[in-house]
């Protein structure tokens, strides 16, 4: 069995493989066939605007695809495209018929649009807008042999079998670049190719499996709970209808009846939809998921096998995109269209469903024409709140006493009365509540016994959101107050609440012109008494994760504190001068009962009170069941003109952000209460800017799957570090989700996501500084080690190496002697672990303020010049070779020769620990020899050899992958924030001392290295001078002779018989000795990492956990 492993795995990498140069060579011939005919429009019709011919050159181009597949797919008659020509040639040749080319095709165009019913075949009106009139194309002229030569290329490809549908968005976007140049040429602009489209619009193609996995798990994860929920039992429907009771098979088939009704009821949208690539693999799912349907009908029912078309109710009812680009929306109509298409039957309307717009902004003065909102553009998903002012009141537990319980001789307990130090916590809960939840709250008051809240919400909306209220806060108060916790409250049914006249037991009735009292403090019914144990305590799908007990109902038992009564009172505030009473009465309600104002409760009511314009303010219920895609990723330096619209729409605003993270703010807000998310994005699971997102997510959304790709590259010609996020559109519920991680080793053009490990992360613990996805003992571990004084406590700061801003200007090979402006210098690269080779560069250094604290504060740049360049030649002339860039550097001196500013030159000169922001395994040196570091690498100046141990050891490279970011290639980024986090525990002389002598020793034995590998290298260009360094001759030791002989004879290299012999004995012993010390080498370190692990008293479980991540 094991010889078929990977197996699936490579035919499918092969069939990628040619659908890619099939693309390739598709796309080519596409591409000219555009230009050729969008210049000859522009040639051919001078008058009218090019901008216009472009955008009519795509739709035509849309227009010929659509018809290639279709012929080849047999919607159309086989070959219409080549019949055409043929037909053409021959009234040309034959028949001396001549009219153009062009004309031939829009009369076909006219049959696709309205149909056709000939002799020898018959053309159904597909049209969905693609072929209905247009007064541009209907009336420009295109030249015959630009029609004859392309559209003949074009027909070659067999579009049923060769050519997928998804061929569409690769062709997209290869045209991006394209259309961009087309459209600069055309304004008679410059084209920077740093600021392509698809560079600036962020837009990457999504690989087909990548796309499959999130409709998989977004749409399909509801599917498969929905039919769990109709207990849909696929054995059930095998057993067909043979010796079974006609109810049973009745049941049965009413489970599918209302499976379809659900599906047909199914929202599912990509606010970047692109191409569709995610629309068509979810139309593709649907279709499927109702053929399944089908299928188990007919297993049911008997006889054959009966499909539904319902792809036309699929496209119109569950499918919904938006996209910035016009020409993309175009494509993913036309995709759609393809993959639908149906001999006979009219194509789809998709303007109501896929449509054009800034799905991040709806105000015209930032978006232009653009700006699109989501309410107005599908009022099917989304429903304007029907809100109004409710005065809510509730009482709390014993403090009224009901008829009901009077007759069925209740005794009546010990009533529960709030001190200042209760009502300070419960108002503090309610902000917490308002907040998270968006509440809008007018006013709000807590006394003795009772608690006024003045509430916007729509009526159904209301015992929810009461109900959640009582719940968490009486939970909260009693864990805080130290009382057994309360079992909180059951969801409220509209019978739990009382609409009361404006009157209450045991206080004065109010006039007409006053606000009502809620019945809250009326007595309250037997209905009311406490609830049993045995009722559930509300879930509230927006319970803030803080407030979510651990508990059970069975820890919890028969002991809890009940803190409320289970109804409340609500009175509807109908008119203006009620309201006005009605906030007075709650504001000044302790003022009547005679009880203090408490001043926390006065400002912790700032925080979340609302005004009547912001609570009436619109608002919308409904969303999408799914939303899923690639959302752009735009670096935030490219956002300035949205900017400030941003910051005031969206909580995750970071000055640094990228467009993609507003795209996870908006999508959750258009998802209904419990909606399915599944996104590939850029990570942000560690980045400075990534904090607000982190954030938003950890507290509003519960994850359900998180893909780590940061290791491997998904879109080709693109570098990111991609990630996919699965979640649902609910305050956290459950503690942990899925988190895989895809390592550098499964790069491919497919990779199968199921076939890597699964890690269990609990969500709850991770931290918005940055995420680190480990198991629950991976982060207690973390936990531990944190417990420790840091880098940072005990060695105070470390420092970037020196910025030059041109380092070809200033970083120079070894020429000069070392002195006061020349330093010898490593770059990060040449950083290798424990101890750095000797330096080959030399730092030219003039300091900021160099040149006027020698030569006068009032000298002049030739002035200086002058001088230099008799006392410092040499360097001078050097940096003049660079003088129009030095000079443009924001970065430097007074004088463009002077480095910036920096109050740590002194530091480089003294020992210091080194090493590279970039690292793929510890790389810390340390250097006594006086050289400088050239940013972004890092020093920290210290005495401490034995360090230098501790930062190279497994358990430090555990913490800090844990920490820092990871960059392509599996490198993370060893910022200075992140490395002075380390971990440092007090350690013992004992310690010290075993560490320093490992340390000694293991820098002597990589300096013996270092000298063995440079001493080879360098006989080897002594005796080849012509030779040139390769990547394998540098890493001569990893080879066998007769492959470094090989690798030699590359360069035109042989050994004479003498010469060889010579050679093999020298390189073997160089061989030995260099794997011996490299041996030794590893032993040292293994000493080094048990040493560390004691000193840091790991367990051996703990030890597993490091060892086994390393």
């Amino acid at each position: 069995m094991c010889l078929l492993n990977g197996i699936p795995l490579k035919i499918k990498e092969s069939s990628l493989l040619q659908e890619e140069n099939i693309t390739k060579k598709l796309y080519a011939d596409y591409s000219k066939f555009r230009e050729a005919i969008y210049n000859n429009l522009v040639k051919n019709n001078p008058e009218t605007d090019k901008l216009l011919l472009f955008k009519k050159t795509q739709k035509l181009l849309d227009r010929f695809l659509f018809i290639l597949f279709a012929e080849d797919r047999l919607l159309l008659p086989p070959n219409s495209i080549s019949e055409i020509v043929k037909q053409w040639t021959t009234l040309k040749e034959d028949l001396d018929e001549y009219i153009p080319l062009y004309d031939r095709f829009k009369k076909y165009f006219g049959y696709m649009n309205t149909g056709y019913k000939g002799k020898k075949y018959d053309i159904y009106a597909y049209n969905g807008g693609l072929f209905a009139p247009d007064e541009i194309l209907d009336n420009i002229s295109i030249d015959d042999e630009i029609i004859y030569k392309h559209t003949l290329i074009l027909s070659q490809y067999d579009y049923e079998t060769d050519v997928d549908v998804n061929i569409l968005g690769h062709i997209f976007e290869h045209s991006l670049g394209e259309i961009e140049n087309v459209q600069a040429e055309i304004k008679g602009e410059k084209i920077d190719s740093q600021k392509t489209k698809r560079k600036k619009d962020g837009i990457f193609y999504t690989p087909k499996y990548i796309t499959k996995y999130i409709v998989e798990n977004t749409v399909g994860k509801l599917c498969s709970e929905k039919r769990a929920e109709l207990d849909i039992i696929d054995e059930e429907y095998v057993k067909g209808r043979k010796n079974r009771k006609k109810e049973i098979i009745s049941a049965l088939d009413e489970k599918l009846t209302r499976y379809r009704d659900w599906l047909l009821n199914l929202t599912i949208l990509d606010p970047a939809c692109g191409s569709g690539a995610f629309l068509n693999q979810a139309l593709d799912y649907l279709i499927t998921e109702h053929r399944k349907i089908d299928d188990l009908r007919t297993q049911l029912l008997g006889g054959g096998l009966v499909l539904s078309d319902i792809t036309t109710d699929i496209l119109e009812k569950n499918i919904y995109g938006v996209d910035l680009n016009e020409e993309s929306v175009e494509i993913a109509k036309l995709s759609l269209w393809l993959r639908t298409a149906q001999k006979g039957r009219k194509l789809n309307k998709l303007n109501n469903n896929i449509k054009c717009g800034n799905s991040l902004i709806d105000d015209p003065e930032v978006a232009g024409e653009k700006a699109f909102n989501w309410y107005k553009e599908f009022p099917n998903i989304f429903r304007e709140k029907k809100k109004k002012v409710w005065h809510v009141t509730t009482a709390t537990h014993n403090s009224r006493y009901s008829q009901r319980m009077f007759d069925n001789h209740v005794v009546r307990g010990e009533a529960e009365w709030f001190d200042t130090e209760d009502a300070i916590i419960i108002t503090e809960t309610v902000k917490e509540i308002a907040i998270s939840d968006k509440l809008n709250i007018l006013e709000y008051n807590i006394c003795g016994d009772h608690m006024h809240i003045l509430l916007v919400c729509e009526e159904e909306e209301l015992t929810k959101i009461v109900g959640k209220i009582k719940s968490v806060t009486a939970k909260i108060r009693n864990r805080k107050r130290g009382y057994t916790e309360t079992r909180g409250h059951a969801p409220l049914s509209d019978a739990d609440t009382c609409d009361t006249p404006r009157t209450t037991r045991g206080h004065a009735p109010l006039s007409a012109r006053e606000a009502p009292l809620s019945a809250g403090e009326a007595p309250l019914s037997a209905e009311e008494a406490p609830l049993s144990a045995g009722e559930a305590p509300l879930s509230g799908n927006s319970t803030p994760l803080s407030l979510v007990s651990p508990r059970t109902e069975k820890e919890r038992g028969n002991t809890q504190r009940q803190v409320w009564t289970q109804k409340f009172g609500k009175t509807e505030v109908m008119d203006q001068e009620y309201l006005a009473n009605a906030i007075k009465y709650i504001r000044d309600n302790r003022i009547k009962h005679e009880l203090p104002e408490i001043t926390e409760i006065i400002n912790l009511k700032k925080e979340f009170l609302c005004t009547l314009n912001h609570a009436f303010r619109q608002e919308y219920k409904g969303g999408f069941d799914v939303v899923i895609g690639n959302p752009p990723y735009v670096r935030a330096e490219l956002l300035g003109f949205c900017r400030d619209y941003l910051a005031s729409k969206y909580v995750v605003f970071n000055p640094s952000g990228d467009l993609f993270s507003y795209f996870y703010e908006q999508s959750f807000k258009l998802l209904n209460a419990t909606g399915l998310f599944g996104f590939i994005s850029n990570t942000f699971d560690k980045t400075t800017a990534g904090v607000s997102i982190r954030e938003y997510l950890q507290r509003e959304v519960q994850i359900l799957k998180y893909i780590d790709f940061t290791e491997v590259q998904i879109f080709e010609g693109a570098t990111t570090y991609p990630v996919i996020i699965i979640a649902r559109n609910q305050k956290l519920t459950s503690q942990s989700f899925e988190y895989i991680k895809i390592p550098k080793s499964s790069q491919s053009s497919v990779i199968d996501i199921e076939f890597h490990d699964v890690v269990p992360v609990n969500q709850s613990l991770m931290h918005k500084e940055n995420w680190s996805f480990k198991s629950n003992n991976a982060v207690d571990l973390i936990e531990k080690l944190k417990q420790n004084k840091t880098i940072r406590d005990v060695y105070g700061k470390c420092y970037y190496g020196v910025k030059t801003a041109l380092n070809e200007a200033f970083i120079i090979p070894k020429s000069f002697d070392v002195g006061e402006h020349v330093k010898p210098i490593y770059e990060g690269k040449e950083l290798e672990k424990w101890v750095a080779h000797e330096s080959v560069q030399q730092l030219i250094i003039f300091e900021s303020k160099w040149t006027k604290k020698n030569y006068g504060y009032e000298i002049t740049e030739n002035e200086a010049i002058e001088k230099l360049q008799k006392e410092y030649p040499n360097l001078i002339n050097q940096i003049l070779l660079f003088e129009e860039q030095a000079k443009k550097r924001y970065d430097k001196g007074d004088f463009y020769w002077e480095l910036r500013n920096c109050a740590y030159y002194d530091l480089f000169e003294k020992p210091k620990i080194v090493f590279p922001n970039l690292q793929n395994s510890n790389k810390f040196a340390y250097d006594e020899s006086g050289a400088y570091i050239n940013a972004p690498a890092v020093i920290l100046p210290t005495n401490d050899r034995f360090l230098t141990a501790v930062l190279n050891s497994k358990l430090v490279w555990y913490f800090l992958t844990n920490l820092c970011v990871v960059r392509n290639g599996g490198y993370i980024e060893v910022k200075p924030q992140y490395f002075e986090q380390i971990p440092v525990p007090d350690l013992s002389e004992e310690f010290k001392r075993k560490l320093s002598i490992l340390t000694n020793d293991i820098i002597s034995k990589t300096t013996e290295k270092q000298k063995v590998q440079i001493k080879f290298n360098k006989l080897l260009s002594s005796k080849y001078p012509a030779l040139k360094e390769t990547k394998k001759l540098e890493n001569w030791y990893r080879l066998g002779f007769i492959e470094f002989k090989k690798e030699l004879s590359k360069q035109k290299v042989a050994f004479s018989l003498s010469d060889e012999s010579e050679w093999i004995a020298y390189f073997e012993e160089q061989t030995r000795s260099y794997k011996f010390i490299i041996s030794s080498i590893a032993n040292l370190e293994r000493e080094i990492d048990h040493l560390v692990y004691e000193m840091y008293g790991l367990t051996d479980d703990e030890i597993k956990i490091v060892e086994g991540s390393v």
